[in-house]
This record gives structure tokens, C-alpha cells and sequence, in this order.
């Protein structure tokens, strides 16, 4: 056997398909630079310190928990039992030096004007009629809002199943969806048109509709990994011309270089929580903001599916997700 010519053979086969990943993870790179917010409207935000993770935790329960298990017990009681609610009027003044979250990212809407008003007239319309149609809902009057294929005690839906349903229910309101979807997965580096990664992809991500009606918010909180796992997570909203989140360094409050903020985004664009910004910050909406709008948002909760974007935090004492490529190009200092 010619084991020279067999060697240079799979070298240059080898070399050839390392210099393809370059040019492809370069296109990548350019693809996201290109769909990032740069400009961004920063407030600081003016609430008390029992945000503060320290306070409020029962040390008792830590040490009585077993140590793979201290994040998980930590988010639950933040969720369940730190109730630190904010308001449109707690804005303070607009920073022009500041940190953002590690790992969150801010991308312009890949829908314009037209298709922003067509998907909410669209989910008006499903939002009106829910009730009749065969899917797991559920409502929560504490904080007066409806979401759509998820529901309590668990009960989850994953999106190839809810793509689907959408297809057969209202094809306007599918490609739409489908579009918000594709977009995701080329800012994640997959190919869109590779059918094997997408089904991969949707049976890792679920797809959530809420209504927020005029007032409503949701009180600062880190979402539950033993639930949605310990993916990122991706809000769309739509409606209000302008939309509000308000980001607390939670778990890492003792950081002098981190304060509470309150960030704006315009209808349509991305926000995108992965890493530090997904663990160790508790993100929250503020109520009473006065749009003139009722506000629809697309909540997208992915299980682990990068291998090679999971990180050990020291911080949190455990293995997370990390979207390497994306937090990479995003500025998180201005």
C-alpha cells in the first residue's frame, strides 16, 4: 500500500476542510457584526437593593444542598421568593459609560415594518381564538398574562411540534415564525438549509407566544434551568414602538463595575441571554409602561445544543452554555 500518496492525500483533504471552516466561521462572524445594535439607550435604574442575591437566600438551605444542585435551588428561590417588581418611573438617567451583561447580545429585527404589523394582526387574531384550537396554554393572573404552547407543572412543546401546528392553523403566521426562526439559527452559525441541523435545532428550542396587555410587566427573575434547561434564551417583541428590559447582576452583585439597568429596543429586534447574562443576571419588564399598543412577544428557550459552547462558570459552580461566536462580536462596554 502507497502509504505516502495515502497520507498527502488526506492531508490536503484535511487542510482543505480546516480552510473551509475558517471561511464559513469568517461569513458567520461577518453575518452577526452585520445584524448587531450597536447604538443602544442605556438607563440606570433606580430601585432598592433587595435585588441583591445575598440578602435573601436562606444559607441553610446552601449548605444542606447538594453542590451540583446550588444553582438550580439558587434561581428557584430567586424566582419564587424574591418578588422585586419594577416600574416604567424607575428609570433614572440615560448612561453614556456603562457594562453591559456579559453574553447579551441586541439584534436589529429581520422583519420590516410591513411583516412587524402583519404578525401582529396575526397574533391578535390567535390570541382571540386560542381557546378554541388544540394547544397547551396557560394564564397567570398574578401577572395578568397569557402564554401559548407552554403550560404549568412542566408541561412543555417543543418547536418542530408548534412550527407544525402553525403550518396547518395559518400559513401567514407560520412564515413569518419560520423567518424569526431562520434568522436565529445563521446568528448560531447552522445552516438553514441543511434539513438534518434543523431538525436538530427545533427539537431543542421551544417557541412561546405571550400577550402583555397595558401595565403589565414581569418582576425581576432568573428563568428556571431545571425547567428550560440551560440554553439561551431570545425574546422578539412587537407592537410598542419601543420596549424595555430591566437587568440586575443578581448573583454577582458584589461586582463594583455592574449596577442595575434598564435597556430599549425598538419593535421587532432581538435580545439575546445566554451565558453570564442568562445565569448570573435576573432580567425583568417593567410594569406601567404606557404603549399605546398591546404587546406580543416571541420567547425562544433552547436546551444545550452547542457541545463545544459548554463552559464551566466558576462563579456559579457549574457547567453553562456559552455563545461564543455571538458575545464575542458584541460590545458589552460602551
Amino acid at each position: 500500500m502507497d502509504y505516502k500518496n495515502k497520507y498527502i492525500k488526506y492531508k490536503k483533504k484535511y487542510t482543505d476542510l480546516k480552510k473551509q471552516m475558517l471561511i464559513t466561521t469568517q461569513k458567520c462572524n461577518d453575518f452577526i457584526k452585520s445584524q448587531l445594535k450597536k447604538n443602544l439607550n442605556v438607563y440606570s435604574l433606580n430601585i432598592d437593593d433587595s435585588w441583591k442575591f445575598k440578602d435573601n437566600f436562606p444559607h441553610n438551605l446552601h449548605k444542606n444542598t447538594p453542590q451540583e444542585k446550588h444553582l438550580q435551588e439558587k434561581i428557584w428561590y430567586i424566582k419564587k421568593e424574591t418578588r422585586v417588581k419594577t416600574n416604567y418611573k424607575d428609570r433614572g438617567e440615560k448612561l453614556t459609560s456603562y457594562n453591559l451583561p456579559k453574553d447579551l447580545c441586541i439584534c436589529k429585527s429581520v422583519l420590516n415594518e410591513s411583516e412587524l404589523n402583519n404578525l401582529w394582526n396575526q397574533f391578535d387574531k390567535l390570541f382571540k381564538n386560542y381557546r378554541n384550537l388544540n394547544i397547551i396554554n396557560s394564564y397567570q393572573p398574578k401577572r395578568g398574562l397569557t402564554y401559548l404552547f407552554t403550560a404549568d407543572e412542566g408541561a412543555v412543546q417543543y418547536s418542530d411540534k408548534t412550527l407544525n401546528f402553525l403550518n396547518n392553523y395559518n400559513k401567514e403566521l407560520y412564515n413569518l415564525i419560520n423567518k424569526v426562526v431562520d434568522h436565529l439559527m445563521r446568528l448560531f452559525c447552522i445552516n438553514t438549509t441543511d434539513k438534518i441541523s434543523k431538525e436538530y435545532f427545533l427539537r431543542k428550542m421551544q417557541i412561546v407566544f405571550l400577550k402583555y396587555e397595558t401595565n403589565d410587566g414581569i418582576w425581576l427573575h432568573i428563568d428556571n434551568i431545571a425547567r428550560y434547561d440551560q440554553g439561551p434564551i431570545v425574546t422578539m417583541s412587537v407592537g410598542p414602538e419601543k420596549i424595555y428590559y430591566d437587568l440586575t447582576p443578581t448573583l454577582i452583585y458584589d461586582r463594583k463595575d455592574l449596577q442595575p439597568i434598564r435597556v430599549e429596543v425598538d419593535n421587532g429586534e432581538f435580545i439575546i441571554m445566554d451565558g453570564s447574562s442568562r445565569m448570573e443576571w435576573a432580567h425583568g419588564l417593567p410594569f406601567d409602561v404606557p404603549f399605546s399598543k398591546t404587546k406580543y412577544s416571541i420567547l425562544l428557550k433552547f436546551d444545550k445544543f452547542f457541545e463545544h459552547n459548554i463552559i464551566y462558570n466558576k462563579t456559579l459552580d457549574t457547567f453553562i452554555t456559552s455563545s461564543v461566536v455571538l458575545c464575542d462580536n458584541h460590545c458589552a462596554k460602551k
